[in-house]
């Protein structure tokens, strides 16, 4: 994973298919920001440009 974005797209994609095979409940809040930065070891912006990409 060279590049920031590609570190994005690559934690978009992982949450996206949590959410599509139903790990978090319709309703329930992922994980926060920080909490998804440590679990992938990515900063915050590359996390934050993951979450914007799921909205």
């Amino acid at each position: 994973m060279s590049t920031n974005s590609t570190l994005s797209n690559e934690i978009a994609a992982l949450v996206r298919g949590e959410i599509l095979d139903q790990r978090y409940r319709e309703g329930e809040r992922l994980p926060s920001e920080r909490d998804l930065a440590v679990r992938f070891k990515a900063s915050h912006g590359a996390v934050r440009e993951a979450l914007s990409q799921l909205e």
